[in-house]
């Protein structure tokens, strides 16, 4: 157990405050408690951020990007797409410097490293990447939910059902649908509000 996690603990058991961490660090440390999401502190070669200033195949990956992304292609597939040029086209002529000045040649690109500057980077904020990712997460949880509503006996769980419309209902907010009432009641407010 770190150190830091023992401090948590303690001062959870004793009531004392509990310590907090930023959610995102413009200066993340080694080995610190702050674990942003993004390349910053990711420790695992990537690409795309040690080449920023490259033209040629670097910027032919990034066009290629952003074509699968307006053709709608799901993430894990550009990545896949990604990956394969990296392999085919650009690891046997790539050299990594690491942060002690280290040179690694042919370095390895991850597909979690890829995801993570796909994902996560603003580099690509133009593209719908993080607009796709959101809808993903709301259709596998409301799949999910879907798939758990009934009861063996075929009744409907009212806590499943509730639950399953929040989900619908959020995903419907989040995509900008007001057009949908969010209950019967609701939507009896809502008729009561348009009439004059």
């Amino acid at each position: 157990m770190d150190k830091d996690m023992d401090n948590f603990e303690t001062a959870s058991l004793e009531g004392g405050p509990v310590p907090l961490y930023p959610l995102y660090s413009v200066n993340p440390q080694p080995n610190s408690r702050t674990d942003n999401l993004s390349c910053s502190k990711n420790d695992q070669f990537c690409y795309l951020c040690q080449y920023t200033q490259e033209t040629g195949l670097a910027t032919d990956i990034r066009d290629h990007i952003r074509v699968l992304a307006r053709r709608g292609y799901e993430l894990p597939r550009i990545v896949a797409a990604v990956s394969r040029i990296y392999k085919n086209e650009l690891q046997a002529h790539t050299v990594h410097v690491t942060q002690n000045g280290n040179e690694v040649k042919s370095p390895v690109w991850s597909k979690d490293s890829i995801t993570t500057h796909l994902l996560m980077s603003t580099e690509f904020q133009d593209t719908i990447f993080y607009k796709n990712y959101i809808g993903n997460v709301f259709q596998h949880m409301i799949k999910r939910q879907v798939d758990r509503t009934l009861r063996e006996d075929g009744s409907i769980d009212e806590s499943a059902r509730k639950n399953l419309l929040e989900s619908i209902f959020a995903m419907g907010r989040w995509r900008g649908l007001s057009t949908i009432p969010e209950s019967s009641s609701d939507a009896q407010r809502a008729g009561k509000k348009t009439k004059h």
